[in-house]
């Protein structure tokens, strides 16, 4: 048999191809140029922002499957926190989110990237540029499972009466840190006053399909906080 003639692509196909790579580096690039909505057990749930100051912030969430999460803002995607730790893109229930670098008094559209579907955008306002911060004061704790394993990945929320709420990651070894003197008052216009004995502080453990748990202290209990 006589071998078939080798055919050289034509022109149009040429462009079908590189529109084909073209798109795909969009899509690596920016992962919200798919426009997908949110359906099902990608949907964000429970969404809070914390950790409110003049350059950063932190939003969390959580989906009923564990999934990928981003935050996109000015044309910026960041990654959830622990994806920044360890250098790539996981899968969770819990997200976390820290937008650092951010400009005082400035007013930020955000939008969350969650599995495959991005929420429409919120607004968010960062706070004035603050002197004189207070001293130090960290509060800290540990969170287990009811089986007593270290609850890693679980969301600790702290609150204190008309103060900015605080959020924290729980590590590996089930424990978490919140440094409490950042905290700014609810319009954010200055250090949130407080009694470091006294003040009544109440956490919120949000754990995903571990489940929630929730508890009350004064601030004198809470160097650490009972496991």
């Amino acid at each position: 048999m006589r071998p078939r003639p080798v055919t050289i692509p034509t022109i149009l196909g040429i462009f079908v191809a590189l529109g084909g790579i073209i798109a795909g580096l969009l899509l690596i690039k920016n992962p919200t140029f798919l426009g997908i909505r949110a359906s099902g057990e990608d949907i964000p749930i429970d969404i809070r922002t914390t950790n409110i100051s003049d350059n950063s912030l932190t939003v969390s969430w959580t989906t009923a499957k564990a999934t990928t999460g981003f935050v996109k803002y000015n044309d910026l995607v960041v990654s959830d926190d622990r994806d920044q730790e360890r250098g790539n893109i996981g899968s969770y229930f819990t997200h976390i989110v820290s937008l650092r670098g951010l400009k005082p008094s400035t007013n930020y559209k955000i939008k969350i990237g969650s599995g495959k579907s991005v929420s429409d955008s919120q607004e968010i306002m960062t706070g004035p540029s603050l002197r004189n911060p207070p001293p130090a004061d960290v509060i800290y704790g540990q969170v287990n499972t009811q089986g007593g394993d270290p609850a890693e990945g679980a969301l600790i929320y702290i609150q204190l009466p008309g103060v900015v709420p605080q959020v924290a990651l729980v590590k590996t070894s089930g424990s978490w840190v919140v440094p409490l003197s950042l905290a700014r008052t609810s319009d954010l216009t200055s250090f949130a006053p407080y009694d470091r004995q006294t003040s009544q502080v109440n956490l919120f453990v949000q754990a995903g399909p571990l489940g929630t748990s929730s508890l009350s202290v004064s601030l004198s209990d809470a160097r650490p906080v009972a496991p």
